[in-house]
């Protein structure tokens, strides 16, 4: 009564010690679920090795897993290609087998992506954390560009609501600076700042039965351009397009069993207009993350 389920943290850690206890905690929350009162085991890693993090997810059978599976993948040195991201993608999926997915890339252990991604790939990761099958997990300040050094007292920085001398954060004043406008909540009513950005993919992943539950298929890898395409049943079907280099870039998207047409839902480029657009002669900006929409065919 009142608990949803169970989370475990270094779950590496009790595999290797008690690994007994992972399946006592497995049958607890099955045991005492139902139909309409489901109880979830989520287990997690702070590890960051994709191969690590894959073996993890196989031992611990959790209903939910979270790791920082991407990370390292997309904080390359030099821009990863997008058959690197694909594998590493598809690999995870096919993993997870009747867990559900979930995709982080912040966290408390590593800290925010305003702060280890590159800039120019900050709202192509919202995109694609927001469009992968699954759930995403977003640490406290991503969604405006919050930064591990900014002002702040103790390990991590505090959220900062507004300008004020304490950033609305606490009564007292207790900063050693000012924040500006533009790094706060109140500041960001721009439809190009990165909380903007963050509402629309939070209304369109509640909002699109196809990002909810949609299939998933890689449609496009070439060079750093990652296409994948998300249907379900006969919902509106979504075109993702993550262009991960800082150049701009046309592509083709013929013989992909796909329209030769698809609408623009949303861009990570706020200056991208609107309207219709050819899937054979796309133009994709450095670093931009472009979600297109087209119909169900009968």
């Amino acid at each position: 009564m009142g608990v949803d389920g169970l989370s475990v943290s270094g779950i590496e850690e009790v595999l290797t010690s008690a690994p007994h206890r992972v399946v006592e905690w497995q049958n607890l929350t099955k045991n005492f679920s139902g139909d309409d009162d489901p109880r979830i085991f989520i287990t997690g890693t702070a590890i960051t090795d994709p191969e690590e993090i894959l073996q993890l997810i196989n031992q611990s059978d959790a209903d939910l897993f979270f790791s920082y599976y991407l990370r390292k993948t997309l904080l390359a040195l030099n821009p990863p290609t997008a058959r690197s991201v694909q594998q590493r993608v598809e690999e995870y999926i096919e993993n997870c087998g009747k867990s559900w997915p979930s995709w982080a890339i912040s966290g408390y252990e590593v800290g925010h992506i305003a702060s280890s991604v590159e800039q120019h790939l900050h709202g192509l990761v919202h995109m694609m954390l927001f469009t992968l099958p699954g759930t995403p997990f977003i640490y406290y300040g991503d969604e405006i560009g919050l930064e591990d050094t900014q002002v702040s007292r103790g390990n991590a920085p505090w959220m900062l609501w507004n300008a004020s001398a304490n950033g609305g954060f606490t009564s007292r004043q207790s900063l050693d600076e000012t924040p500006l406008l533009n790094q706060t909540v109140q500041g960001q009513k721009s439809p190009s700042s990165p909380l903007s950005l963050f509402k629309k993919l939070s209304l369109l992943k509640i909002k699109e039965r196809s990002l909810q539950f949609g299939e998933f298929q890689s449609v496009y890898s070439e060079g750093n351009v990652y296409g994948y395409s998300r249907v379900w049943d006969q919902s509106d079907r979504f075109l993702v397009l993550l262009n991960i280099d800082t150049q701009s870039v046309v592509v083709s998207l013929a013989g992909n069993s796909l329209p030769a047409k698809a609408t623009i839902e949303l861009s990570s480029k706020a200056d991208r207009p609107e309207g219709e657009i050819s899937l054979t002669d796309l133009h994709l900006a450095g670093g931009e993350g472009l979600m297109l929409k087209f119909p169900y065919v009968a």
